[in-house]
């Protein structure tokens, strides 16, 4: 194992500490204010998870080619340092075990070519980094949607 690998598994992930969470939800995300946010989010809509997060795309690929624990959704990031948002896309669906995970995007770019080809690789969702607390709330909502349809708050909009 080369040496920059190893550095990078020996990186342990911030992580909650509801080991007994319904969900297990995996974010790849550098900007520490929006993982916040993304918390709160889940925390809003109800979510029991334990949250793992991954700050750079060398950690994420290093999680992915480790095929250790299978999140119920991952919540990435398209713009990470270390490696490109596609790359780590297409990890994801290469990897045995996390290739059937739902994807949610967040990205700061509405570009419709990017949009495609992100749709290409089975994304379940593309958000556009919301700019308000509010519309970083709704993530929570459209989270719940995809990890149990069947809840009266994933109805409610």
């Amino acid at each position: 194992m080369n040496r920059l690998r190893s550095e990078a598994l020996l990186r342990t992930p911030e992580s909650n500490p509801n080991q007994n969470a319904s969900y297990r939800i995996t974010i790849f995300e550098d900007n520490d204010g929006d993982v916040m946010l993304l918390r709160e989010a889940l925390n809003a809509a109800g979510i029991d998870s334990e949250v793992r997060v991954f700050s750079d795309g060398e950690a994420a690929l290093c999680y992915i080619e480790g095929g250790s624990s299978v999140p119920h959704i991952i919540i990435m990031d398209m713009h990470l340092p270390k490696a490109d948002g596609i790359a780590i896309l297409q990890a994801v669906r290469r990897s045995p075990v996390l290739s059937e995970v739902p994807v949610v995007v967040l990205s700061s770019s509405v570009s419709s070519p990017e949009v495609e080809l992100l749709r290409s690789y089975g994304i379940a969702e593309y958000i556009m980094k919301p700019s308000d607390l509010d519309e970083f709330m709704a993530i929570g909502v459209t989270v719940r949607n995809l990890l149990d349809p069947t809840t009266p708050l994933a109805r409610s909009s």
